[in-house]
């Protein structure tokens, strides 16, 4: 798939949800959720191009690496649709353990961004920025500062639009064996 198209997806998902936030402030209403499935869903699309692009690397294992956060947005989804439908409540498994292991990819993913070298200037850094605002997210949220969702989803907007215009890097050049 385009990774164009990708990057688009994931901004799309990052201003659905910055837009559920301020409009219903909270996301255990039928909109909320349908906003935070939206996100999901749009930052699986923005790994994808991430991956798509070389940005992680050539190495099969960073590639792998890649998909951690994949599948913890994937439980996130699952699990808001399965409280969509009443099956699990918001305090659902899904939701905890796909938390952890998004924020656990995505600090991997981060990480290994950085130290692939392939992207340069500001795309090099936004896939750790989406971990580094955590903090801040809760600390404004705590603190009942409006509009505190767009400073941590709104790295989801920025990770999408780094994957939206990147140039595919070209596969690091491979030594002829002899």
């Amino acid at each position: 798939m385009n990774s164009r198209l990708l990057g688009i997806l994931c901004m799309i998902g990052g201003v659905a949800v910055i837009i559920g936030a301020l409009v219903w402030g909270e996301f255990a209403n039928t909109p909320g959720i349908i906003a935070g499935i939206l996100w999901a869903l749009g930052s699986i699309a923005g790994l994808v191009g991430l991956i798509q692009l070389g940005a992680l690397g050539d190495s099969p294992l960073s590639r792998a690496l890649g998909f951690v956060p994949i599948i913890g947005f994937g439980l996130i989804a699952v699990g808001s649709v399965l409280h969509l439908a009443g099956i699990v409540d918001d305090q659902s498994t899904f939701f905890g353990v796909g938390w952890a292991v998004q924020m656990a990819g995505m600090l991997l993913v981060g990480i290994l961004t950085i130290a692939a070298r392939r992207w340069r200037g500001w795309r090099r850094f936004v896939p750790l920025l989406t971990i580094v605002m955590v903090p801040v997210f809760f600390a404004l949220s705590r603190l009942n500062i409006p509009g505190f969702a767009v400073v941590f989803y709104g790295t989801y907007i920025l990770l999408g639009y780094a994957v939206a215009t990147a140039e595919p890097t070209p596969a690091a050049e491979r030594p002829l064996a002899a």
